[in-house]
């Protein structure tokens, strides 16, 4: 390295100052390049080129069929919320696509499909229960509002699943402590940041859209305290699971909503009496049945208003 054999150093000042000069970049330059590493560099690389080639073009098909799923999903998740119904790893996924966006289409057709089915629905609902990490009374609770929608008594299977979240939520997340716990409170606790998004999708993607209609009253309180705007104009549409109801507006609403609230429906302010009702809220019991922790409980401090 011509630029470099003759520079005498003899101090660290003069270090840093050769360092930083043109002699060294270019005798470094020039090393860089009589040692080979740069020809040799060049060589590995145009051997992996038809390697990287070829697995590209494997890999394209792959990415396709991604984007394509992805895609279906997308319009599927669309018209499935425009038809009332919460997404379930039960839903008929194939057919809700065959119905032209039509969101009153899909509506039928979806129904249509549980009610030829619903023996089969049931043994799948039934055997990933038996897994979930919630406690014989839970599950028992849960036996009892399948047999009630069976049975077309869609009413009781509303009035029987939201008292009996919450049950569980006490009993799981707050170790059944006694005192007043607020939909917010167990929410932000069920959903905490220490939890990986995984655990909320266990099903798929479409679990985005009932995890988005839990949080809905928490992601709308942070909100407005931040003086932010919804996200979007879907999520807007979204009345939320465990949103509080605090006009004629909001009851007027959600008398049209498919999607029971607990608010509503606890309180007597709207009556849930459909066969929708009731698929809708077998859904959500399952799916928060379903991402409660296995493990540590936590107690809530006691306050004196009793429970709500």
């Amino acid at each position: 390295m011509s630029g470099i054999d003759n520079t005498k150093l003899g101090s660290p000042g003069e270090v840093r100052v050769f360092l930083e000069s043109d002699a060294f970049a270019d005798g470094f330059k020039e090393w860089l390049i009589e040692s080979g590493i740069v020809a040799e560099t060049e060589r590995r690389l145009a051997q992996l080129a038809p390697a990287w080639q070829r697995l590209a073009k494997a890999f394209k098909p792959i990415a396709l069929h991604v984007v394509s799923e992805f895609d279906k999903w997308n319009v599927s998740s669309d018209l499935l919320r425009r038809a009332g119904w919460l997404p379930h790893y039960t839903t008929p996924f194939d057919l809700i696509r065959e119905c032209n966006r039509s969101a009153e289409a899909a509506r039928d057709v979806v129904l249509d499909y549980y009610e030829r089915n619903w023996q089969q629905v049931r043994q799948r609902i039934e055997h990933r229960l038996s897994a979930y990490g919630v406690d014989e009374e839970a599950k028992a609770t849960f036996h009892e509002a399948l047999q009630a929608h069976e049975t077309g008594l869609y009413r009781c299977v509303c009035r029987v699943l939201f008292p009996e979240v919450e049950r569980v939520v006490r009993t799981e997340l707050f170790d059944g402590a006694v005192g007043r716990v607020l939909s917010d409170e167990w929410i932000r606790r069920l959903v905490s940041d220490d939890r990986p998004l995984e655990e909320f999708v266990s099903n798929g993607l479409y679990d985005l859209s009932v995890f988005g209609h839990l949080t809905k009253s928490v992601r709308e309180k942070d909100r407005r305290e931040r003086g932010d705007r919804p996200v979007s104009e879907d999520d807007e549409r979204i009345f939320g699971l465990f949103s509080s109801v605090w006009s004629e507006a909001d009851r007027a609403r959600l008398r049209s909503d498919p999607v029971p609230n607990r608010h509503a429906a606890i309180h007597g302010l709207v009556v849930y009496s459909s066969p929708q009702h009731s698929l809708n809220t077998i859904f959500m019991a399952d799916y928060v049945f379903q991402i409660i922790p296995r493990e540590a409980r936590s107690v809530v401090s006691r306050t004196p208003d009793g429970p709500k």
